[in-house]
C-alpha cells in the first residue's frame, strides 16, 4: 500500500495531508483500518505527538474513528452534519436567520424539480404523514417538530447528498427559532400551512416540477417575511437596551 514519507517542514499540516492522501490513493472506504500509530508514524518520519494531532483533526471531521484497542478506522468520506459545532452560536450572529431561511428557499426551490422527478413512494407517505401530525397537534413543539420533518423530507426527495448534509442545519435551526416565537409571528395560520403543504405533496406526485417550485416559493415567503421583521426587532432591542 502507498504511503508517501514527508519532510519535516510543516510538519502537523503535511501529516494531515499525508494521511489524507493515503486514504485517497488506496481507495478506502468506510469501515477500513487504518496503519497503527506506530506503523504510521514510523513510515511518514513524524513523532506519535505530531500523528496524533493529525489523526485528531481527521476524528474533528468524523472521518475515523479511534479506541484504544482497536486502533483507527474510517467512519464515514461525506459530512453527515458540517455545521454541528457552529449551530449553537448562528443564532448570534447578526442577521443570520434571514440568511438561513434565504438558503433554504433557495435549496428548496432550485431542487424542486429533481424532488418532483425523484420523489419516491416512501418519502410522499412520510411527508403525508408529517403533514397529518403537524395538522393534528396538540402543543406547539410537537406542530414545530412535524414541520420540519416535513421540510426535512421533502428535501431528501432531491436525492442529492450535498443537499442532505444542510439537513440538520435547517432542521436544528428552525426549531430552535420556531420554539422561541409564537405561530401569530409567521402571519400565516397551521391550516394554511397544512393545506400549502396538501398542494405541495399533490404536486410531486404529479411529477409537476414547475408547480412544486411555485408552491414552494409562495409557501416560504413568509418565513422570509418574519426573518426581516426579526432581524429589525432583536435591533431595536439591542438599541433600547444600550439607551
Amino acid at each position: 500500500m502507498k504511503i508517501q514519507k514527508i519532510d519535516k517542514k510543516n510538519t502537523l499540516s503535511c501529516t494531515i495531508d499525508a494521511i489524507g492522501n493515503y486514504i485517497r490513493d488506496n481507495k478506502l472506504q468506510e469501515g477500513a483500518p487504518l496503519p497503527t500509530e506506530l506503523e504510521l508514524s514510523a513510515r511518514l518520519g513524524v513523532s506519535r505527538s505530531i500523528l496524533r494531532e493529525a489523526l485528531r483533526h481527521f476524528r474533528t471531521l468524523g472521518i475515523i474513528t479511534s479506541k484504544s484497542k482497536t486502533g483507527s478506522k474510517l467512519a464515514k468520506l461525506f459530512p453527515e452534519d458540517p455545521f454541528q459545532s457552529y449551530r449553537p452560536f448562528l443564532i448570534q450572529q447578526p442577521g443570520m436567520l434571514q440568511k438561513l431561511i434565504q438558503l433554504r428557499g433557495i435549496i428548496e426551490n432550485g431542487a424542486a424539480e429533481w424532488i418532483a422527478l425523484q420523489a419516491t413512494e416512501s418519502r410522499i407517505k412520510a411527508m403525508k404523514e408529517y403533514n397529518r401530525q403537524l395538522k393534528d397537534a396538540v402543543c406547539s413543539s410537537d406542530r414545530v417538530m412535524a414541520d420540519c420533518l416535513f421540510h426535512a423530507e421533502l428535501l431528501r426527495c432531491a436525492c442529492n447528498p450535498f443537499i442532505d448534509s444542510m439537513i440538520p442545519l435547517f432542521s436544528d435551526f428552525f426549531r430552535q427559532i420556531r420554539m422561541d416565537m409564537g405561530e401569530d409571528d409567521l402571519r400565516v395560520t397551521r391550516a394554511d400551512v397544512v393545506r400549502e403543504h396538501e398542494v405541495i405533496i399533490a404536486c410531486i406526485e404529479k411529477k409537476d416540477g414547475p408547480g412544486v417550485r411555485k408552491m414552494l416559493a409562495s409557501h416560504n415567503q413568509p418565513n422570509v417575511d418574519f426573518a426581516s421583521g426579526y432581524r429589525r426587532d432583536k435591533t431595536e432591542a439591542r438599541k433600547k437596551g444600550k439607551s
